[in-house]
């Protein structure tokens, strides 16, 4: 029933035009992103009949804040990079700088706003094994689906000059195997 309710809700955006707009951070935060700008954006993709996708951190996501936003876009997704189901995972592997909790309550007032849920999951974050990552993953992706609109699984990848290349090359991480995600997507 869940399934057929989110394919219902999803439908209705299959045809149109979309836009995405990740800016490593929250479209709707005012100290990174210029409220005028926020607006033109939500008004602009709305009045154009194109389904907004925007990133953002969950402190973001006040009833305040949605219910403004939703003054300029009524009908929008909002992408939350949860990244794993588990506190510890969140607060020792990804150094996130919040817990499940908050994630929940942002997803409550987004829905209670009417607007959609992405979720995003890492794959294989930094110490954890291969078979680890894969039963959590599995596990986390149960765990989020109930209250997401769409689940976005992405896998570690190295990017120069960060923490895990320095891991990468002292041979202390490794990405994923193509592998473990044939065996995550057949889960």
């Amino acid at each position: 029933a869940q399934w057929e309710h989110a394919k219902e809700k999803l439908d209705g955006f299959s045809e149109q035009a979309m836009v995405k707009v990740y800016t490593s951070g929250s479209l709707l935060e005012d100290r990174e992103i210029p409220v005028d700008f926020q607006q033109t954006v939500l008004e602009e993709c709305h009045s154009l009949g194109k389904h907004l996708i925007v990133e953002s951190r969950t402190e973001q996501l006040t009833e305040e804040k949605l219910a403004w936003a939703r003054q300029h876009n009524p009908k929008f997704t909002v992408a939350i990079g949860l990244e794993a189901y588990d506190d510890e995972v969140l607060r020792f592997h990804v150094n996130k700088g919040f817990s499940v909790a908050s994630w929940h309550r942002a997803v409550d007032n987004l829905r209670a706003a009417g607007l959609g849920v992405k979720t995003y999951l890492m794959f294989k974050p930094p110490f954890m094994s291969e078979g680890e990552a894969l039963e959590q993953c599995v596990s986390w992706i149960a765990s989020s689906a109930a209250d997401s609109d769409e689940i976005s699984v992405n896998p570690m990848n190295i990017q120069r000059g960060t923490i895990i290349d320095r891991l990468y090359r002292s041979g202390d991480y490794r990405p994923p195997w193509l592998w473990s995600l044939v065996e995550l997507i057949e889960r």
